[in-house]
């Protein structure tokens, strides 16, 4: 597996692999209505929202099993790993790569029920429990946060 910046010819790849997330995955944590909601993704808006530190993960035959999207200021807007490469350290890597690249000491983002775990396990911290409203579903999710704290030798 290696990471890779992402590429616009990729999108479809990406939206079927966050889509097909979203209803395989997530649905342990949110009601149906939730998951039809979420899983509406509309490609344009999406696109548009493509930021500068944006990785795919792809396995040894060229196929995305991870995503990655985060902007400038260090707020992660997406971070997706295929429901078939659940636990095998994808995830990581990709917030890994991130975290290197952009030279920010602070990241942040609204982090599902069903990732809250794993982003704890990465160093982040709840700031507060949010209501999120997307295509008129109340979701409930977590406004987390991490700091790097860089040490300085004297």
């Amino acid at each position: 597996m290696k990471i890779i910046p992402y590429k616009t010819f990729m999108l479809e790849e990406v939206l079927t692999l966050i889509k097909e997330t979203i209803i395989k995955i997530n649905k342990k944590d949110y009601t149906d209505e939730q998951v039809y909601s979420w899983s509406a993704i509309h490609s344009e808006k999406f696109k548009a929202n493509i930021h500068e530190f944006a990785f795919v993960a792809v396995n040894e035959v060229n196929e995305i099993i991870g995503f990655i999207n985060m902007d400038h200021s260090g707020y992660i807007d997406h971070l997706f790993t295929h429901s078939n490469y659940q636990g095998q350290g994808i995830a990581s890597l990709l917030v890994d790569k991130v975290e290197e690249r952009s030279q920010i000491h602070s990241f942040r983002t609204y982090s599902s029920i069903t990732a809250k775990s794993f982003f704890m396990s990465k160093g982040f911290t709840v700031v507060e429990e949010n209501i999120a409203i997307l295509n008129n579903e109340k979701f409930l999710n977590y406004y987390i946060l991490k700091r790097i704290i860089l040490s300085c030798s004297i």
